[in-house]
């Protein structure tokens, strides 16, 4: 089937930002064992749990999107052979900042809001040179924020702060081990397809 034909699905508390069929994912919410909470998922545990593609082309952005030298891109994600409305992954670094400071973010769209859900993001060699937890640890370089530790069960939503928590990971070397651990952490089987960005020395 081809990324055309496929259907255009909308999660639960997931808007629909394209045009097409608009089908609840209730089937896959119940087919899944949350193995953060729980015997039934919450309501983005199978957007976390289950395994995704990549449903389109990566294409840093170029010029650079901002003044600080800053470029990203966007790019929406298929669960099995259907496009889920809303989700995507984001990805954001510095042309003139080569190997450090790259981001890649899970998150999802609310219903008629403009903002967007995070739900798993991983810092590679950030600029700032410390991430400070809501209990006032502080870590510092490559560091993850797990989906697990910013969910709130018994509120069944996201903690407030963008994603507050966050724990170490190990250093990598290249952009190539960034996405080798990317991989397991989202649940992306395919994003080894993200290119390098085109770094230079320089801001301009």
């Amino acid at each position: 089937m081809s990324k055309s034909a496929r259907n255009m699905v909308e999660f639960a508390g997931v808007g629909n930002t394209r045009q097409g069929p608009t089908v609840l994912l209730r089937t896959l919410a119940k087919s899944i064992q949350s193995r953060y909470a729980g015997l039934m998922p919450g309501p983005y545990h199978p957007l976390v749990e289950e395994w995704k593609t990549i449903a389109g082309t990566v294409e840093w952005s170029s010029p650079p999107a901002s003044e600080d030298g800053a470029i990203d891109f966007n790019v929406p994600l298929d669960i099995g052979e259907t496009t889920v409305a809303g989700l995507a992954l984001r990805g954001k670094a510095y042309g003139h900042l080569p190997d450090m400071a790259v981001t890649f973010q899970l998150e999802v769209g609310q219903d008629g809001m403009r903002t967007r859900v995070p739900l798993i993001r991983l810092d590679w060699k950030p600029r700032s040179q410390w991430h400070q937890n809501p209990n006032k640890t502080r870590i510092s370089g490559t560091h993850a924020h797990p989906f697990e530790a910013n969910w709130l069960e018994g509120e069944q939503r996201m903690r407030r702060g963008n994603l507050p928590w966050a724990e170490k990971v190990a250093e990598f070397h290249a952009f190539s081990e960034v996405l080798d651990y990317a991989k397991n952490l989202f649940r992306i089987n395919d994003i080894d397809l993200i290119p390098i960005p085109e770094w230079s020395s320089t801001l301009f």
